[in-house]
């Protein structure tokens, strides 16, 4: 499969604003960007010798986090398909001698580069909605999981509440605001997506042994967890 020219539905324009990414983000989600994000590094439930994997990781923001939280970043590896967010991501790693230690790949969700069972935790951050094939992306993620790992997904699918719904309707219009064009596409992919139970379904018939499911904004955006000796009540 290749990927090179027309790589996912958001894809290269974010190349323009890999600076301003995570600024951006956190002001369209009202400053719940960072909240949720610490949602879904509670839920890898991390020690120190954990190996953990984000896919399409952006400017790498929460694997910054990651690092600072465990005081290890050898263990730690980000993947994106765009150059310029990976830039972006050691450009803002490079000051602190620790985070240099976090390995940057160029590379697609859905054709991982990496050998089978290789990490701990896998998360997928705002990401899976934008490959080309989100089935493909997940079957992945679960295929470099080991066997006792985690499966992490925080993402934005299709509501199936009026709340969530008015979620993709300010997602419209505030993404039309000047200077963020790239965000243009943003809510049109949510209604093409699935919903919450939907791919939870597709993971309930992979290998995956237990799938909980945590939302904000009537659903709009989830942390689903997947894996190996899961409680209902860890997130």
């Amino acid at each position: 499969m290749s990927h090179d020219v027309e790589y996912s539905r958001a894809g290269a324009p974010f190349a323009e604003i890999a600076s301003r990414y995570w600024a951006i983000s956190n002001r369209l989600a009202m400053g719940q960007f960072g909240n949720w994000h610490r949602a879904a590094l509670n839920a890898m439930a991390l020690d120190s010798s954990v190996s953990i994997l984000d896919v399409g990781c952006g400017t790498g923001q929460f694997l910054r986090s990651v690092a600072q939280s465990t005081g290890r970043g050898d263990l730690l590896t980000g993947l994106d398909p765009e150059p310029a967010m990976l830039a972006e991501a050691r450009r803002l790693a490079s000051s602190d001698a620790q985070r240099r230690c976090i390995r940057w790949v160029r590379g697609f969700g859905e054709c991982l580069p990496f050998p089978d069972a290789t990490f701990d935790r896998v998360t997928a951050q705002f990401s899976l909605r934008n490959m080309n094939d989100w089935h493909r992306g997940l079957s992945e993620m679960i295929r470099v999981l080991r066997p006792s790992g985690r499966l992490i997904v925080l993402e934005m699918v299709r509501p199936e509440t009026l709340k969530g719904w008015l979620g993709v309707h300010y997602l419209e219009a505030v993404t039309r605001l000047p200077g963020i064009t790239p965000f243009h596409v943003l809510p049109k992919t949510v209604p093409g997506f699935e919903s919450a139970r939907n791919v939870m379904t597709v993971l309930k018939a992979s290998s995956v042994n237990a799938c909980t499911c945590r939302k904000w904004v009537g659903g709009l955006v989830v942390l689903i967890v997947a894996g190996a000796a899961i409680s209902a009540n860890e997130v």
